[in-house]
């Protein structure tokens, strides 16, 4: 899920291969961004220039897959502004390990942050990636995760990164292969998103079953919101703010 700076919601639809958008206000979607034909969308996030950029976390099936195959890579698809069907592909593999695309996040300089996982089975690591704002080539930034959660950015510019093994998020200054400091080290923090001031962090929390906002200076919980109809088969997995709050 993401905002708009005009409060539109977009929303990805896994289901059904697609993002919906919402205008501020609206319980009915405007705009249906079509993705491309059996891919699985995971997330989405807003390009300074108004692009709408979504994780596609791993392509179509082989044909005549037996018990256990792998599907086909996932990649980036964007929207230019105004658009309903994919203008730009990204494609994270083979030039890196992001096999599985799963968080994304677009900085200030529209350069493009996305987490991912990678095919090996068992002891395999997550990772980020960086587009830089203009190539078709990613590059691996070196930092390692456990389990690739969401992505995005503070008010200082620093790359904020969720791990759902740690359990933690980590705060890593601009180059840094190192997280600075972590926060939010319980259950498993899904993805997050900041408040218009940058003071609170609004976190989905999928093990806590709960929605949990965080002093993002002193990682105190200053409250938290559980019910919803959030259960084990139904955690939260999105999370968006309105931008005046």
């Amino acid at each position: 899920m993401a905002t708009d700076r005009s409060g539109n919601l977009y929303v990805v639809n896994t289901i059904d291969d697609n993002t919906l958008e919402y205008e501020a206000g609206a319980t009915s979607p405007e705009r249906t961004l079509a993705d491309l034909k059996g891919y699985a969308p995971g997330e989405v996030a807003l390009g300074p220039d108004g692009t709408v950029y979504v994780t596609n976390i791993h392509g179509p099936l082989p044909k005549n897959c037996g018990t256990f195959c792998i599907p086909k890579p996932g990649n980036i698809v964007a929207y230019a502004h105004a658009s309903t069907k994919p203008t730009t592909v990204y494609k994270t593999f083979p030039a890196t390990n992001a096999y599985y695309p799963i968080g994304i996040g677009v900085d200030a300089q529209n350069d493009i942050f996305v987490t991912y996982e990678t095919t090996a089975v068992s002891g395999g690591k997550g990772g980020v990636v960086e587009f830089v704002a203009g190539a078709m080539t990613p590059v691996d930034t070196g930092i390692v995760l456990g389990y690739a959660g969401g992505v995005g950015f503070d008010a200082a510019e620093n790359l904020i990164v969720s791990d759902l093994l740690c359990p933690c998020i980590g705060v890593y200054p601009p180059g840094s292969k190192t997280p600075s400091r972590e926060l939010v080290k319980t259950g498993t923090p899904v993805t997050f998103a900041f408040g218009k001031s940058g003071r609170f962090i609004y976190v989905a929390n999928g093990v806590n079953l709960d929605l949990e906002v965080y002093d993002y200076t002193s990682d105190r919980l200053v409250d938290r919101i559980s019910g919803g109809g959030f259960t084990s088969s139904t955690s939260p997995t999105g999370i968006a703010v309105w931008p005046r709050l």
